[in-house]
């Protein structure tokens, strides 16, 4: 086994996010897009996370033309963090 670093911004990432979207049914392109990732229980690594996977959500957004934004789940950290964070979904 070997670790690596996280995938945060690398282009693989977002190409296989588009390759996804672009396999879905014509109708389910035109619906809005909520990407949602685990997330970090911390909250300064939660902003890194949703800036990173921003990216890849403002391109399908603009490819697409339809809404597209980043949730996490953040199940890891404290139940009042999680609870913020699922509401904000």
């Amino acid at each position: 086994m070997r670790v690596t670093a996280a995938l945060d911004t690398a282009p693989e990432l977002g190409a296989a996010l588009r390759d996804f979207w672009q396999s879905l049914s014509m109708e389910d392109r035109r619906r809005p897009l909520l990407l949602v990732a685990h997330g970090p229980e911390l909250d300064d690594e939660a902003a890194l996370w949703m800036s990173a996977l921003g990216r890849f959500a403002a391109d399908i957004a603009k490819e697409g033309g339809v809404p597209a934004v980043v949730g996490l789940l953040r199940d890891d950290a404290e139940p009042s963090v999680r609870a913020g964070a699922v509401r904000a979904m």
